[in-house]
């Protein structure tokens, strides 16, 4: 969906091929359930539940960053869905950039961390493969860490994840940087910034398992230096439901009073794109939820 109301993440876009093998993948595809190894979903200090890209996130802080982006795609629910209308688009991207060998099919869901990509499914044999373009460079936690010969980079694999980036989100880091700090984060050796932000469980409380999700997390420093009507996060869903596609967008605000719930509703019908109807709007505390109904072949879909 090409909505006008969805804010673009400085995510880095990937293009880099990948090489080796992965095998015996597995995952699950409910995004707000913790692994399929663990009987109850991990909590946090403050009791937030862990998520599909939760467990890799760490605080941006670390990087010199103001904001956690994330983005979560079911590839196997969209593909089991008779109302997705992108299956050709998601089966060419995909093969298009990790090789012909790369079985769709089994993919279950793919992440955006920062300036990551991520793959979970249920892989087998030697799927991705650059003719000796990624080098291996040594192992770090559970993983087999390459990089591209000619630079910039960076792909990794363990028996659960394929991972590959191109370059830095934080101004202040590198693309192996980021890497070690997320999987210190999954491995639980890094502090992982649910567990130090109020804003994720304000923005995450209520969206259920959707088939996408999208969203920048703001650090407390952000927070804290913005206006009270400067929107500062937010988290977008989208939903295929009875010939119908559900959008929903949660936006963040440092406080309530900074809200115009009116005027943020009159700016928004401005500005969406033919075709898609706005249906509600409401407040609650610092957040402002927007719902809007389009046809389902108004999805938007950033896989890579």
């Amino acid at each position: 969906m090409t909505l006008q109301i969805r804010m673009k993440s400085r995510r880095s876009v990937l293009r880099m091929g990948v090489v080796g093998s992965v095998a015996g993948l597995a995952g699950c595809t409910d995004v707000l359930s913790e692994d399929s190894t663990t009987d109850e979903p991990e909590s946090g200090d403050g009791g937030s539940e862990t998520t599909a890209f939760t467990k890799w996130l760490y605080d941006p802080d670390e990087i010199g960053a103001s904001e956690g982006p994330f983005g979560y795609t079911d590839i196997s629910g969209l593909l089991e869905s008779d109302e997705f209308t992108q299956e050709d688009s998601i089966r060419n991207q995909y093969r298009e950039r990790f090789g012909e060998n790369l079985a769709v099919d089994s993919i279950e869901y793919a992440l955006d961390v920062n300036s990551f990509h991520l793959l979970r499914g249920s892989f087998e044999g030697d799927i991705l493969s650059t003719d000796g373009e990624l080098e291996f460079t040594n192992s770090y936690g559970d993983f087999d860490i390459y990089t591209q010969s000619s630079g910039g980079s960076v792909f990794a694999a363990s028996d659960e994840y394929l991972l590959a980036a191109y370059g830095s989100y934080g101004p202040d880091s590198d693309t192996r940087t980021e890497l070690e700090l997320m999987i210190d984060t999954l491995e639980g050796d890094q502090s992982r910034f649910i567990d130090e932000s109020d804003a994720f469980d304000d923005l995450l409380g209520s969206i259920g398992s959707p088939l996408v999700i999208e969203g920048e997390v703001p650090t407390e420093t952000k927070v804290d230096a913005a206006a009270d009507d400067e929107r500062v996060g937010h988290v977008t869903t989208q939903q295929l439901s009875q010939g119908k596609l559900d959008y929903v967008l949660v936006d963040l605000y440092p406080d309530e009073g900074g809200i115009d719930v009116g005027e943020i509703r009159s700016n928004y019908e401005d500005s969406v794109n033919d075709g898609v109807d706005i249906t509600d709007v409401t407040q609650e505390g610092r957040l402002v939820t927007i719902r809007a109904e389009a046809a389902p072949e108004d999805m938007y879909i950033d896989l890579l």
